[in-house]
């Protein structure tokens, strides 16, 4: 996809258009994954598409934006269109009547494809683009005079493609970075330090006060003690000045416009961009400043060559002595295996490990019904009519969308229902028509759908709506129950303290744990013919952990398949220094097979049931 092809889709206060090569050529040449704590308009993303990305905003309505674009983009675009095509002549009571609209589906939290169309055409047509709140939450910028197009289609639908390959995440730009690790690039724009040092009790009401900017500057460093490629813009102000200098960071001073200012004397500006690495232009030989607790000192381009011999004589003495205790570790653990007894282990192995969310997905339900709560509620509007079918045929005209809920209503996935009778065999397509609407007046009148909404044997179609979900998710109770124990494990993983994708990582393959840290694992993996898969992979100082995860409640071949299997994985890693395979799991279908187990536990000392973990197996494994 071509940068001509995408652009931000809102205007937004201290978006970086005007900064964009300033930050390109200050970039690092290479990084592994892109973060975006505070993403705004997007501007800096959609300029460089970087593949693996995550992007976060504190703003819900902005970020409802994002989904709604990446999810349903037709939907918004039909109706922001709509929203252009009524602006009557006198397009300020529009704007007015439209901003009215919007603050009060704000009030209710309707956080929904609609109001992401609101949200755009607001900002188009609002003063400046600026997105400003009263005290109790209500945007009230005034109108801006003009009635142009509100979004560029093609451009949407580019935008959506994009979205769909990143992650989008909602809430404070803490927790969006805590998968950030070594490698990784982090773009940190976060709202701009005021010029004036007494505006700051104005400046809270949005949410950001002094103490958030020293939260950014915490959190910087952290970021770079991790090793993480930094770089922050902001003013050029005290504050800034204070809290990111004399730490060894790069700060660079740049003259910008500020296009927000009513006053055009005071649209020239100095703003600084902040970076955590040196380097020449082209940052070709990239150095990460290192941050210490007691001290922050940058590591020079060009230091002592004496120096930097010793640093290395001395980091492999070290690693010697780490492989030494890692090799005494598994020997100690062997001997306490042979301690160990099966049968006493086997027999608390547990019939079942249901949880409580094992029955219904009540998030997931919610979140499908939410996803068409506008077009249910169109529908709505037939729960008792008399003329039920000239009513159907004129919601279908002018919101042809509410036709993809039809299928739900009768408890079918998908947006196709193939039926056939006398009169012929048919296929329906609800997501786009592909008959005349006689036709699908028929497919309501045959099914009994105008039948149950005219004679009022429904309430709320958004409540029916539940209730059929409901349904339909109790059928994915066997996809959930494959998931049980993976998800158990990764609980007591969590409890004992280690965080995703920083010092743990799920469903990564071989091949990716051999790339990350630089490790020999062809032995696991026939000299690369094999595909392997760990469940989980922890990494401590020492050790790289690949862990498998499964429960059997039931017996059958497999089970015997799979200990074969996993012995002679225990064993294949036992020859490799600094990696241990780990095997949790449980279920009285094993006692089927208990043979083939039981040569296994035999061998392998890091076999393990869930009564181990709930005896704090993890602690005394990985800490």
């Amino acid at each position: 996809m071509s940068h001509s092809n995408i652009a931000p889709f809102v205007k937004w206060a201290g978006g970086k258009r005007q900064l964009l090569s300033q930050i390109k050529e200050r970039m690092p040449k290479e990084y592994n994954h892109y973060y975006e704590p505070f993403v705004g308009g997007g501007a800096v993303i959609f300029e460089l598409l970087p593949a693996n990305a995550l992007i976060n905003d504190i703003n819900k309505a902005l970020i409802n934006t994002y989904r709604q674009i990446c999810n349903t983009p037709e939907v918004f675009l039909k109706i922001i269109n709509k929203l252009d095509t009524d602006m009557w002549e006198d397009g300020k009571d529009y704007y007015y009547s439209v901003r009215e609209y919007y603050n009060h589906k704000m009030t209710q939290s309707e956080y929904d494809v609609e109001l992401a169309a609101l949200f755009v055409f607001i900002n188009k047509h609002c003063f400046n683009g600026l997105y400003r709140v009263n005290n109790k939450g209500l945007f009230n910028v005034p109108y801006n005079n003009s009635r142009r197009v509100s979004v560029n289609e093609k451009a949407i639908m580019n935008i959506s493609e994009y979205l769909k390959t990143i992650t989008i995440m909602e809430g404070d730009f803490e927790a969006a970075c805590t998968g950030a690790k070594k490698g990784d690039f982090v773009f940190m724009d976060s709202p701009y330090a005021p010029l004036n040092p007494t505006s700051f009790e104005a400046y809270t009401k949005e949410g950001f006060d002094i103490e958030s900017h020293k939260r950014v500057a915490r959190l910087y460093d952290k970021l770079t003690a991790r090793g993480c490629y930094c770089m922050l813009t902001n003013h050029n102000t005290k504050l800034i000045n204070e809290l990111y200098g004399n730490k060894g960071y790069k700060i660079d001073t740049i003259n910008v416009k500020r296009m927000i200012n009513s006053d055009a004397s005071n649209r020239v500006g100095e703003e600084v961009i902040i970076c955590n690495y040196y380097g020449d232009r082209n940052f070709e030989k990239q150095k990460i400043i290192l941050v210490s607790r007691d001290s922050r000192e940058e590591l020079p381009e060009n230091g002592n060559r004496k120096k930097e011999i010793h640093n290395i004589k001395k980091q492999k003495e070290i690693s010697n002595i780490e492989t030494r205790i890692v090799r005494e570790r598994k020997t100690r653990r062997k001997q306490q295996m042979i301690k160990r007894d099966f049968d006493k282990w086997l027999n608390k192995f547990r019939p079942s490990i249901s949880s409580y969310d094992y029955y219904i997905d009540f998030g997931k339900v919610v979140r499908n019904v939410e996803e068409i709560k506008v077009e249910l509620n169109i529908l709505n509007s037939l729960i008792g009519s008399k003329t039920i079918e000239e009513d159907f045929e004129r919601i279908i005209e002018r919101y042809p969308e509410t036709l993809a809920c039809i299928p739900l209503l009768l408890a079918v996935r998908g947006y196709e229902i193939y039926a056939q009778d006398e009169e012929g065999t048919f296929l329906y397509h609800f997501k786009q028509m592909n008959y005349e609407i006689e036709q699908y007046k028929l497919f309501m009148r045959k099914t009994g759908l105008f039948d149950m909404l005219s004679n009022h044997l429904v309430n709320n179609l958004v409540d029916y709506a539940l209730g059929i979900e409901t349904g339909l998710d109790s059928n994915g109770r066997k996809n959930r129950g494959g998931h049980q124990m993976e998800d158990l494990v990764e609980k007591y993983i969590v409890a004992a303290g280690f965080e995703k994708d920083i010092n743990y990582f799920k469903e990564m393959y071989l091949k990716e744990v051999e790339q990350k840290w630089n490790i020999d694992l062809s032995a696991l993996s026939n000299q690369g013919k094999a595909a392997k898969r760990f469940d989980f992979v922890i990494k401590t100082d020492r050790m790289i952990y690949g862990i498998e995860a499964n429960f059997y409640g039931s017996g059958g071949s497999k089970l015997n398949e799979t200990a074969r299997s996993y012995k002679m994985l225990s064993q294949e890693a036992d020859m490799i220094d600094g990696f241990t395979f780990v095997w949790f799991t449980d279920g009285i279908g094993w006692k089927s097979a208990r043979g083939n187990l039981r040569e296994t536990f035999e061998v392998m000392e890091t076999i393990y049931s869930i009564d181990d973990m709930e005896n704090y197996v993890m602690e005394k494994l990985f800490i």
